[in-house]
């Protein structure tokens, strides 16, 4: 029984093709990966956050705000619909909560 097992891993093994060598992209240039960098996020005022990326590298990004009723209900968040490849990306909290935290989310696209 144990010799079928091995035989069926070998076989596996031959049939997937694991015996090849995976390298890493030895390369520090992050503008090759697609992803959004340099990225911040703030408070603007008590319902709004804003943030951005210094470099979008073919990706995009947008900010999310974090929200908070004030008559102590579950936090919500709160995202603009646009993805941003430049510039500032602005969100508002929904009315009747205010601002309490932020967060970039980015996409390689």
């Amino acid at each position: 029984m144990k010799k079928l097992a091995i035989l069926l891993v070998a076989t596996a093994i031959a049939i997937i093709g694991l015996n090849g060598t995976a390298t890493a992209n030895s390369t520090s240039d992050v503008s090759v990966m697609g992803w959004p960098s340099g990225c911040w996020h703030t408070k603007l005022d008590a319902t709004t956050a804003w943030g951005g990326c210094d470099h979008s590298n073919g990706g995009s990004y947008k900010v999310i705000a974090f929200c908070f009723p004030p008559d102590g209900g579950p936090t919500v968040w709160a995202e603009p619909l646009a993805w941003q490849t430049r510039g500032t990306s602005v969100a508002s909290c929904p009315p009747l909560t205010f601002y309490s935290g932020s967060a970039i989310k980015t996409r390689a696209s």
